[in-house]
């Protein structure tokens, strides 16, 4: 988990910066916008505030993949998820960057056979994937990109028998509610994506956001080490 907090933290300044120039921009709406300038900034501070949230959780996975070792039944859920995934996106990418008629040359297909029984060999010993040269960044992991998907990736961390949602509420109350606020934030993130604006966003939302995401990293680590 060092190298996720390490670049969590190197992204702090820039949000910050991003803060203090929402703060000096006007909150008044002139009759050609539908929103200040300040407001406008502040949803962008919103999505470096998602994106860093979610680049942690990235890198968590990415490090809990530095330590496969030889044997799958030894693996958590959470590493045999991310084996499975990187075999399907591995074979994906070579059948998806071939016509069909090339999978009947011969060379193709001694290719698709190779990949195929080098995937089933990740089962077999996920070692030779954390230091495979065809292991790939798993941008995506997350499917949905909401509150759901993160605590469904978390709750596969932890061997306390709690879903991270329900264990964080059960420790610390004050973290009650967190998945509506995250919920809140992404779709403001998919809204700025989308270039529609359905939520009015304040000052005051946006510091509550960022003390957020920046407490959690804390709590998160506490719950992968909970028995």
């Amino acid at each position: 988990m060092r190298r996720a907090h390490t670049a969590f933290s190197a992204a702090r300044p820039e949000i910050a910066e991003l803060l203090r120039t929402a703060k000096d921009l006007p909150d008044v709406v002139s009759a050609q916008r539908r929103m200040s300038p300040q407001e406008n900034q502040l949803r962008h501070v919103i999505v470096a505030l998602v994106a860093v949230l979610q680049s942690y959780i990235s890198e968590l996975l990415e490090e809990k993949a530095d330590e496969l070792g030889e044997s799958w039944d030894d693996l958590s859920e959470v590493q045999r998820r991310y084996v499975s995934v990187q075999a399907r996106r591995r074979i994906s990418a070579l059948v998806e960057g071939c016509k069909e008629s090339e999978l009947a040359a011969p060379q193709k297909v001694s290719l698709l056979k190779t990949t195929i029984l080098q995937c089933a060999e990740w089962h077999n010993r996920p070692s030779l994937l954390a230091r495979s040269a065809y292991r790939v960044n798993l941008e995506g992991f997350l499917q949905d990109n909401g509150g759901n998907s993160l605590n469904r990736t978390l709750s596969r961390f932890s061997k306390c028998g709690m879903s991270f949602f329900d264990w964080l509420a059960k420790n610390y109350p004050e973290f009650r509610g967190v998945e509506d606020t995250l919920n809140i934030m992404i779709a403001t993130r998919n809204e700025v994506a989308h270039g529609s604006f359905e939520r009015r966003v304040t000052m005051r939302d946006t510091r509550l956001y960022r003390a957020l995401v920046y407490r959690l990293p804390a709590k998160i680590e506490l719950y992968i080490e909970a028995e």
